[in-house]
């Protein structure tokens, strides 16, 4: 009886850890300063310069671009200041469509929770194809940045983040710039 008591007390204490260590939180605090929070984008210089997109903002405003005069791209860490971010957003339109608060909420919480290591390697695929790229940001209230969070690039180069909430939020940023 006494041994029983012993391995119940040992099997909760692991799924405990397990339940705490081992598990992927579902939903994470954005911070409130952050205003964009995700990006698609298609880029190619095969037959002159092609860029455009959208950008989605907290309040479900999208803002859509197409080969701005002047765009911001991230640095060697994958950051843009706040202040890039900003001149990004005015080169680019408010669309007509905008998303419901609460649907971009519900993404939006996922951000924090996306592990960026489960990004593949990138794969050559061939030549003058481009890059569609679908990102997400994560901003640093202290250094007044946005860094990009690949979630997934094809064209030239393929990689893939499979981490499964990554994999949700891509789709359904595929799923609005296809509708877009």
């Amino acid at each position: 009886m006494i041994k029983l008591k012993v391995a119940g007390s040992l099997l909760f204490f692991i799924a405990l850890v397990y339940l705490f260590v081992g598990c992927q939180p579902d939903e994470a605090p954005v911070p409130e300063e952050q205003k964009v929070l995700f990006e698609a984008y298609s880029i190619n210089f095969a037959w002159g310069k092609q860029h455009g997109g959208f950008i989605i903002d907290k309040n479900g405003s999208i803002r859509v671009f197409k080969n701005p005069a002047k765009w911001n791209f991230p640095n060697k860490d994958n950051e843009l200041s706040a202040e890039e971010m900003a001149e990004n957003l005015n080169n680019s339109a408010l669309s007509s469509t905008s998303l419901p608060v609460q649907e971009v909420r519900e993404y939006a919480s996922k951000i924090y929770t996306v592990d960026p290591n489960k990004l593949s390697e990138r794969v050559s695929e061939g030549a003058d194809r481009g890059a569609r790229v679908v990102l997400m940001y994560r901003y640093s209230p202290s250094s007044k940045t946005y860094q990009q969070v690949i979630l997934s690039e094809t064209g030239d180069w393929n990689a893939e983040n499979s981490d499964r909430h990554a994999k949700q939020i891509r789709e359904w940023l595929q799923g609005i710039g296809k509708s877009l």
